[in-house]
Parts: C-alpha cells; structure tokens; sequence
C-alpha cells in the first residue's frame, strides 16, 4: 500500500512517496554532509547520516545541496523539518514560486 503525504498549504495535494536509497549531499555551515535516502516523494525527503555518520544538522535548518551523483545530479534548496533522535532526517525541498511581472 503507497504512503501518501499531504502538503500543509494545500489539502488536495498528495505526493506519493518512493522507497530507495539515493544519495543526498548537503553542504551546511562550510561542511559537506553526506546522506542517502530511506524514502522520498516531490515534496521531501526521509534520510539517514552517511559521511559523517553523526547528526552535524538540526531542525529548522535551511540548506541547499543535490540529490544524485555526478552529472545526473540534481540541486535543491530544503528545510529540516526534523531530526529523529540523530538517526534520521526529515527535509522537505523548497519550491521558489515564479516572480509575478
């Protein structure tokens, strides 16, 4: 049975999420943090520490980094929305809406 997530903004948004490990890179106050995913859908992500394997990140952080490795990654901007007793990692991805003219 898919997982499905809701965005808060948004009731009849739903974002099925895929289970996979996907590595993950966040670069977050000068260092580079390397995860891989537990699942994840287009609206964020369930991660777990890889290199460092100790949480180096807290909630209510906001960072930038790629999804993917080499020339196939891809960037992103996100939020920690929480950190499971330094195990694992919820991020959801920051989607800039389109200046208006």
């Amino acid at each position: 049975q898919p997982i499905y997530l809701r965005d808060s903004k948004d009731s009849r948004r739903n974002a099925l999420r895929f289970s996979g490990k996907v590595p993950v890179v966040i670069a977050h106050r000068g260092e580079r943090l390397v995860f891989e995913t537990i699942n994840y859908s287009e609206i964020g992500m369930l991660m777990v520490p890889v290199d460092p394997s100790d949480m180096k990140i807290s909630a209510g952080s906001s960072v930038t980094g790629t999804i993917g490795v080499g020339d196939v990654a891809t960037s992103f901007k996100g939020v920690v929305l929480r950190v499971d007793g330094g195990q694992r990692i919820a991020l959801k991805i920051v989607v800039e809406q389109a200046a208006s003219p």
